[in-house]
């Protein structure tokens, strides 16, 4: 017997936020580096963070994690029969993420995650956003000066190559990442914010 859509969503929305509440970040952190994450460097739970642990394969490989799930996740809900609402199914994994359960609701900035969600709901958004992530990085050697570059560039590409349920996740990412963003955008504007270094 099929399940009725209400309930069907309702279900999807559910595994979305508790498989986007999982932060590899704080798990690899304590497992493999035996330290916790929200004690080193600006204490969030994030690949960057992760980075300043001097490990670089295990903080690149975590960033792919995230990625991988962002899009894994839209991908499975493509081909489930909602009509119009798959695309929605990016809030409630961005929330996880940002809002862990599994971790007292404490995560990271969501940046790695959207770029999966772009990446399945809008492969040429996330294209430009990468190429603008990489360049903004390398002139400017603050991540996340990129990673707010990655989000406004795809969300530009979505409105201008995508259906408007799209380009509305989109605009969700690109508020998401301002808010979580916010105290660097204050360092940026105070010219103190630290550059990226992949020394240890």
């Amino acid at each position: 017997m099929a399940l009725p859509l209400p309930v069907l969503i309702f279900g999807v929305y559910t595994f979305c936020y508790l498989f986007g509440a999982v932060n590899f970040s704080l798990i690899a952190a304590s497992i493999f580096m035996k330290q916790n994450l929200r004690e080193i460097g600006s204490g969030n739970a994030g690949f960057t963070n992760l980075l300043r642990l001097g490990n670089k394969k295990i903080a690149f490989t975590v960033l792919v994690l995230d990625i991988a799930r962002g899009w894994l996740l839209l991908w499975i809900c493509m081909k489930i029969p909602m009509n119009l609402y798959w695309p929605f199914m990016a809030v409630p994994l961005l929330f996880g993420n940002l809002f862990p359960v599994f971790h007292r609701f404490k995560g990271g900035k969501g940046i790695a995650v959207s770029i999966g969600i772009i990446l399945a709901i809008c492969p040429l958004g996330a294209l430009t956003g990468i190429i603008g992530l990489l360049i903004l990085i390398s002139l400017t050697r603050r991540v996340s000066v990129g990673s707010l570059s990655f989000l406004i560039c795809a969300t530009t590409t979505a409105f201008l190559v995508s259906s408007p349920q799209v380009g509305q996740v989109c605009i969700i990412l690109v508020l998401s990442g301002l808010w979580t963003h916010r105290d660097n955008i204050r360092r940026l504007m105070n010219r103190t914010e630290p550059p990226l270094s992949l020394k240890k």
